[in-house]
């Protein structure tokens, strides 16, 4: 199952975790939140993070926010499965 990353690509909290996610090669779905129209600030999104910012990414049943705790998490899980693959 491919990640989900919400966020705006001008962004540049989303940006950095493009960045991470396409340096090791993950598959990820971006879902784009219309920052002009508050889309972030909506229950839906704020059901994600409460705090009503970009980007948050969903692995499965978890939900990150903050873009250095996003890329953080990335890194740690891909050197945890290469790790298993060996």
């Amino acid at each position: 199952m491919a990640l989900k990353l919400y966020g705006a690509p001008m962004s540049t909290c989303t940006s950095r975790v493009m960045a991470c996610l396409h340096e090791k090669a993950v598959d990820f779905e971006l879902i784009p939140v219309d920052l002009f129209t508050c889309e972030h600030k909506q229950p839906p999104f704020l059901s994600k993070n409460p705090f009503g910012q970009i980007p948050v990414l969903e692995d499965g049943d978890l939900t990150l926010f903050e873009s250095r705790a996003i890329t953080g998490y990335v890194a740690e899980k891909i050197q945890r499965n290469r790790l298993r693959s060996h």
